[in-house]
């Protein structure tokens, strides 16, 4: 299993790496001779989520008997893999391990080659679903932690018992046979100042690494039906918080701590780029300097919904259904082409969510390979 799982990530590797080197003589978007193949698939199994969280409003919804079945999630992914090759695969929601079926389409995915990865809640993961899930080849999983203060991480996740169920999530991983557990962390206003202590955690605990994101409006994790209607949702009551945050002088000190600690080699995802623009955000969410970046989802992301239907951008137009076409005309149809443009003159802010700044960090990268192998430990604070 691990030798499988390293030559999946060195043939993955290796495609970011041309990508993200042919970026620096070209830009993507106009590489009409070679429009580049996406590298991240998100597929949103499922928008049903058992938490109810101010940040996002998708566990307003009820079961949909036109979510894909599993033999068509398999179907859907095989098309994938003949397309992409090794390509990084992320399963989001809502919650997917609500869904029963979930591990079946792990385990497929695995089977043939394809680096997978899933963002959860952490609720449902006891004991036993624990090792079903390390059992089913999942390279990675991440699980959702706001706030090493159980209050403000409950308060963001809508539930009282969400902070304790995501410490037994990870207490159950601690044999993880190489998938990587990581840690995806929504900053809002009241958890700007234990940032630190969730870094200082994930290290204690020898997790692979936190990915930081600032919160958005709500808005940006729309709830679609199968013909790609959005169901109206508030901007909810963190990212309003934001807007009236005032707090310059501690973001600077939290962001330059972390970024210290980043080149100390301590386990943050973020590069050191993603960091600053996040600390801009935080300080003040209309700030133009945010827009002056490109956004890359246009040539980098495949997004498919519960119902199969496929977005460059999770909250645009549909501009195919995978289920019914070849996931290579959807690429190059005109109407991918035009979400292209919509993409490359957008003015939201969303650019700065983890899955959608495109940067490649190497410096971080090889840093941790070198640590790997010569066992290196990093500085404390």
């Amino acid at each position: 299993m691990h030798i499988k799982r390293f030559r999946q990530r060195a043939t993955l590797g290796a495609r970011y790496v041309k990508e993200y080197v042919l970026d620096e003589f070209t830009d993507p978007y106009n590489r009409s001779y070679l429009l580049p193949k996406p590298l991240d698939v998100i597929c949103e199994i499922s928008y049903l989520c058992n938490l109810e969280c101010p940040t996002c409003f998708r566990w307003t919804s009820k079961p949909d008997e036109h979510e894909l079945t599993a033999d068509e999630w398999k179907g859907v992914l095989a098309k994938l893999k003949a397309w992409l090759g090794t390509f990084n695969l992320t399963f989001t929601g809502g919650e997917p391990f609500l869904r029963k079926d979930i591990l079946e389409i792990f385990k497929f995915a695995s089977e043939n080659g394809i680096v997978t990865q899933v963002v959860s809640n952490g609720s449902f993961i006891d004991k036993t679903l624990a090792k079903k899930i390390i059992a089913s080849g999942l390279d990675g999983l991440t699980i959702s932690l706001n706030s090493m203060i159980p209050e403000i991480h409950n308060k963001t996740r809508g539930t009282s018992g969400a902070f304790n169920e995501v410490m037994t999530a990870i207490d159950n991983l601690q044999d993880r046979k190489g998938m990587r557990l990581s840690l995806s962390c929504t900053i809002v206003k009241d958890g700007v100042s234990g940032l630190i202590d969730v870094i200082e955690f994930a290290k204690a605990k020898g997790i692979y690494g936190v990915n930081f994101q600032p919160i958005m409006p709500a808005t940006i994790l729309p709830v679609f039906n199968k013909d790609g209607q959005a169901k109206k949702s508030s901007d909810g009551i963190p990212y309003r918080d934001l807007l009236r945050s005032k707090e310059s002088a501690l973001i600077d000190d939290v962001f330059s701590r972390l970024l210290s600690m980043k080149e100390r080699g301590y386990p943050i995802l973020n590069s050191a780029d993603h960091l600053k623009e996040i600390a801009k955000y935080l300080k003040d969410p209309t700030n133009p300097e945010i827009l002056e970046k490109v956004c890359k989802v246009g040539v980098r992301n495949f997004n498919i919904d519960p119902f199969g239907n496929v977005r460059l951008c999770s909250i645009m137009e549909i501009v195919g259904n995978i289920a019914k076409e070849s996931p290579a005309e959807i690429w190059r149809s005109a109407n991918a082409a035009h979400q292209r443009e919509t993409i490359r003159t957008c003015d939201k802010t969303c650019r700065l969510m983890f899955c959608n700044f495109k940067q490649l960090d190497f410096k971080y990268k090889a840093k941790r390979v070198i640590n790997g192998i010569t066992g290196q430990s990093v500085a404390r604070t």
